[in-house]
């Protein structure tokens, strides 16, 4: 019986990874690992397709909130950029906007969204 109450509650983790294609030139990709029962998203990498470089990110995001249809993110960069998104599990889209202080003045502010799905 112990033995059934503690292999019971893996059933109801989900862990997923998601992979997310920049919008509207599915240029750029982001892939997140995420765990609804410990309520946690990993970005792990990002692929930039024009350029062929991958980033090796695997960090934790701030979650601000989580939901079962969405969560609220932020990050920061090493560069001192920051940003937030909302992850939009129930769409499967990622909203964000960040801000670039580094940037030439046209590009300090930056809104991107993202089309997602399930990878594994």
């Amino acid at each position: 019986m112990v033995l059934g109450l503690l292999l019971s509650g893996n059933a109801y983790s989900k862990v997923f990874t998601w992979t997310c294609l920049g919008m509207p030139a599915k240029d750029f990709q982001l892939i997140f690992e995420i765990n609804d029962v410990r309520k946690t998203i990993k970005h792990l990498t990002s692929y930039d397709f024009n350029t062929k470089k991958k980033y090796n990110v695997n960090k934790y995001q701030n979650v601000l909130k989580f939901e079962k249809d969405f969560a609220w993110t932020s990050y920061n960069m090493a560069s001192g950029d920051a940003g937030i998104r909302y992850n939009d599990f129930k769409n499967n889209k990622i909203l964000q906007s960040s801000i670039l202080p580094n940037n030439p003045e046209s590009l300090i502010y930056q809104n991107l969204d993202y089309d997602c799905f399930i990878s594994k």
